[in-house]
């Protein structure tokens, strides 16, 4: 029979870790958390690049909800857990999606709100005709001009290949966060046949969703 304490050994190599912290905001502050909760974090759900309460060092992090408020006549503290995320994870991004109608061959739509965001992802419904699509981009409908790659500086026209199970089911195509960069207003989206010029005509009104993601 041994006796002695119980041998243990580490499980992990990476852990989040957790801190209880308090902000004093003024009301407007608390205002813009809130919003940036509700509308860039999915209350919660995603992380932000935020100082770490001991080193002030950035870390990426998620605000555990529920949060706390307490008040007096001047300022507002909100009390809240952080998960500080291991060094090295890629945090999940806020992201925002804008839907095409396609008739033709091509679809135009301004005002989208997308500075500061990349395009990641486009779903094709399903019977989607082309084989290509070209993306465009510009300030404003009027400024719309052809947006190219970002490839080291090479000028590569902003075409997308489209899966030929796209005619049997709706399809999603991921793109990498850096490869589509429209820091625009405004986006045009065009259908073309496999030669990359010429335009391809929708057979009835097609809807394409874009899916962007802040950087």
């Amino acid at each position: 029979m041994s006796t002695g304490a119980a041998k243990t050994r580490r499980r992990y190599t990476a852990a989040p870790r957790f801190f209880a912290t308090t902000y004093v905001m003024t009301r407007d502050q608390l205002t813009i958390f809130e919003a940036l909760m509700a509308d860039e974090l999915d209350d919660g759900a995603l992380e932000l690049s935020i100082p770490h309460p001991l080193t002030g060092s950035h870390v990426n992090a998620r605000i555990m909800t529920p949060y706390e408020l307490a008040t007096d006549e001047m300022d507002i503290a909100v009390s809240f857990t952080l998960e500080i995320l291991p060094a090295g994870t890629h945090p999940m991004r806020a992201r925002s999606t804008v839907t095409f109608s396609l008739s033709a061959s091509q679809s135009s739509i301004s005002d989208l709100g997308i500075q500061g965001y990349a395009l990641v992802e486009i779903v094709l419904p399903q019977g989607f005709q082309g084989s290509l699509i070209a993306i465009e981009g510009g300030y404003d409908a009027d400024s719309i001009v052809e947006t190219y790659l970002a490839d080291e500086g090479v000028a590569n026209r902003a075409t997308v290949p489209i899966p030929s199970a796209v005619s049997a089911e709706p399809v999603s195509i991921a793109l990498d966060v850096k490869q589509i960069m429209i820091g625009a207003g405004a986006v045009r989206l065009i259908s073309l046949q496999a030669n990359g010029t010429t335009p391809q005509t929708q057979s009835s009104a097609r809807t394409v969703q874009l899916v962007w993601a802040r950087i």
